[in-house]
């Protein structure tokens, strides 16, 4: 049997982390935290709920026993997660493209990030495409507007590498 999986659209993310905060009985100050979570996890549940849990981290750090839309962009800062579930290599990956402003092949792109061409194609490209940041053309990958938009509202500088407080 073969079976096909869809990735979850916001909505069922939202309501799956909303599940998970009443079951562990959190308390939530700002509702708007679930969308901001979702819209960050890719359409993956386990990156939501992993959110949610290093968002839970911050909070309890910080002696408290609410989580705010504050606390949770503070997660997401300390482990280089921008406004659309890009991490550095993903960003990486589209500022090499952004400098070269035409198309690159996937060895090139994977040689300068320092990663196996397999691994950039099945870990970073298959998010990029499907959020449309990039194309992949005769001649090789290329960034979209869209793309180029991005990187401008998400400059590396103001976004906390992982390992790095």
């Amino acid at each position: 049997m073969t079976l096909y999986f869809d990735f979850y659209d916001d909505g069922e993310l939202t309501l799956l982390l909303k599940r998970r905060v009443a079951l562990l009985g959190w308390q939530v100050e700002d509702e708007g935290i679930y969308e901001l979570m979702a819209r960050r996890a890719r359409g993956v549940p386990r990156i939501a709920l992993s959110l949610l849990e290093q968002t839970w981290q911050v909070v309890r750090s910080r002696n408290c026993f609410a989580i705010r839309g504050e606390d949770c962009h503070y997660a997401c800062r300390l482990t280089g997660l921008d406004d659309r579930g890009l991490r550095h290599p993903e960003r990486q990956y589209l500022q090499i493209l952004a400098r070269t402003k035409g198309p690159m092949r996937l060895n090139v792109i994977a040689t300068s990030i320092g990663l196996a061409p397999q691994t950039v194609s099945t870990t970073i490209e298959s998010f990029l495409l499907r959020i449309g940041l990039i194309v992949k053309t005769d001649k090789g990958r290329a960034i979209t507007e869209d793309g180029l938009q991005h990187l401008d509202r998400n400059p590396d500088e103001s976004i906390i590498q992982e390992g790095q407080t």
